[in-house]
């Protein structure tokens, strides 16, 4: 999923794609969202044709998985 909005030009929340795990940034600018979601530790990241989004707990475990 990685991006949803409550209505038209609503908040972004953002959908960790591997743990579920949700970040509500109150922004209804991508960027703006984009930027808070960065601060906390998020990333997205492009797979195929679509993009992911990572939550900092998911990011973690990857960096400590290598």
């Amino acid at each position: 999923m990685g991006i949803d909005r409550d209505y038209f030009n609503g908040p972004i929340t953002f959908c960790c794609d591997e743990c579920g795990d949700l970040l509500e940034t109150r922004a209804s600018i991508f960027e703006g969202a984009l930027a808070k979601a960065k601060s906390r530790g998020w990333t997205a990241y492009k797979s195929g044709n679509d993009w992911n989004h990572s939550c900092s707990d998911c990011n973690k475990a990857a960096r400590l998985a290598r």
